[in-house]
């Protein structure tokens, strides 16, 4: 997928069990930042919330590769707000190891 800057961005997700849902962005030449972190027991749409908006951005006059990072789980865990990207590669594993579901969102932000 490919967003321009300024565009907003939704996650719809439809689980078959009440999920804790944690959402990632990892931003080309960025670490990974936690962006969002929920309950769920039916179909969603993220962010919740009239006042929330995701927006994709931006800084430079180039495009940029990002990836969300959608985790879900069974029980609720712990987050930092930020991770190294190496860290946070070593958390998806061990995550994965242990049964969570992962799924991974790539895009292009165009300015």
């Amino acid at each position: 997928s490919t967003y321009k800057s300024e565009d907003e961005m939704t996650i719809n997700l439809e689980p078959s069990q009440p999920m804790f849902i944690a959402v990632f962005n990892w931003s080309q030449g960025y670490d990974v930042t936690l962006i969002d972190l929920v309950k769920i027991n039916r179909k969603t749409q993220l962010p919740q919330g009239n006042d929330v908006r995701w927006l994709v951005r931006s800084d430079s006059n180039k495009s940029s590769k990002e990836i969300i990072f959608v985790i879900a789980s069974t029980r609720k865990l712990g987050f930092l707000a930020h991770y190294p990207t190496d860290d946070f590669k070593k958390l998806i594993q061990k995550l994965l190891i242990a049964g969570n579901v992962i799924s991974k969102i790539s895009y292009t932000v165009t300015p």
